[in-house]
Order: C-alpha cells, then structure tokens, then sequence
C-alpha cells in the first residue's frame, strides 16, 4: 500500500538525463547534475519522502526554461504513473538563480591593454571559452539594472606544483575544487595590483 519516494527518486534521476541529450539543441550547451538524494534512515523502512538536489548550468534564458519544464514534467509524469494524489506531487524549491557572467568587450580591452605593465602580455589571456562555472559577481554589481563589467581571473595555482602535475600528464592539476590544490599566496598582492591598476584606467581620460 506504500508509496515509495526512494525508487520514483531514482526513476526521476535516470530521466532527467534525458533533457539533455533530447530536450536541448545540440548546439546549445547546458548541464543537469544530481549531486544528493536524501531519503531514508533504515534499510526496511519506506521513507515518507525524498530529497533529489540538483544543479543546473546554461548559457541563455530559453535554455533554462527547457531545463525547468522539462524536470517539471517528469516530476508530475512519475508523480501520476505511482498514483499519488495532487498534494502529495513533488515540490521544486530554488537555492538560487545566477543568471551567465557576460563581460563588456569594449571595457576588457582597455583594461587588457594597461595590464601588460604589470603583466608578461603573454600571460594575459583573452582565448578562453565560455564556461559553466558559476559567479554571481554580475547580481552584485547590476542591482537589477544593466551595467557594464569586467571580470578578471587571476591564477592562483602553485606554479611548481602545476608543472609537476603537467608532467605526470593530468589534463586539469590542481584545479581550485581539489583536494590537493594549493594556493600560491603571491597571487594575493598580484591580484590587488591588477585590480588597481585596472580601475586607475578606467579613471583616466
């Protein structure tokens, strides 16, 4: 007589993954990750409900939008095949919502071009692709008006220890969400330079 929220947990992860690869454009880039499902304390108890959490990446609104409808629908899809009654149909609750970081070409530029003062201008790199790491530096700045920005990325990585990871072949040493990662510290009074040096050239005529 039981209703069991752990398997339609799981029947809604595995079809979650077809948003991706049938709902979005394939040249459209985008990524749903469940990171954690929460259910249950024993093993022959049914719990009375589950926790799917997930994140989403995107790069444009209607993107978005195809992520959204589309867990909407197979929540209420499993929600109807398991005969629950409306109360009981899954809820979805936003942590937050960033929309993409999108820097003013105009105002990169200019800030590049005072930056190989400081900088090596081999080390200044402008041929990075778009990403899907997520920053909410654009929400802080904006306050819901448009305003034009540039972020910077400096590097933190210990240098010795990423060219010894580039010798033993690891395609991403060290990156910055790894156990192993190590911040050089001299990135600190370099990224105060750069940021200084960047908001005297906007200051100038």
């Amino acid at each position: 007589m039981g209703k069991d929220p752990v398997v339609m947990a799981c029947n809604a992860v595995m079809q979650y993954q077809t948003i991706i690869s049938r709902q979005v454009a394939a040249q459209d880039a985008a990524v749903l990750t469940v990171g954690a499902i929460h259910a249950g304390v024993d093993n022959n108890v049914i719990p009375a409900s589950a926790v799917v959490k997930l994140n989403l990446r995107w790069f444009n609104e209607k993107t978005r939008n195809v992520l959204l409808d589309g867990i909407k629908r197979i929540n209420e899809g499993i929600a109807v095949a398991n005969g629950l009654s409306p109360e009981a149909y899954p809820k979805i609750t936003m942590k937050g919502n960033v929309n993409p970081l999108v820097s003013d070409a105009g105002l990169t530029s200019k800030v590049n071009a005072v930056l190989a003062a400081v900088l090596d201008p081999k080390k200044i790199r402008t041929d990075i692709p778009s990403s899907m790491g997520s920053e909410d530096f654009q929400h802080i700045i904006a306050a819901g008006q448009r305003t034009i920005y540039n972020y910077i990325k400096v590097g933190t990585a210990h240098p010795e220890l990423y060219e010894a990871a580039i010798k033993e072949g690891k395609r991403a040493p060290y990156f910055n969400h790894n156990g192993n990662y190590q911040v050089d510290l001299k990135a600190i009074p370099l990224g105060t330079v750069i940021g200084a040096t960047g908001l005297m050239a906007l200051f100038s005529k």
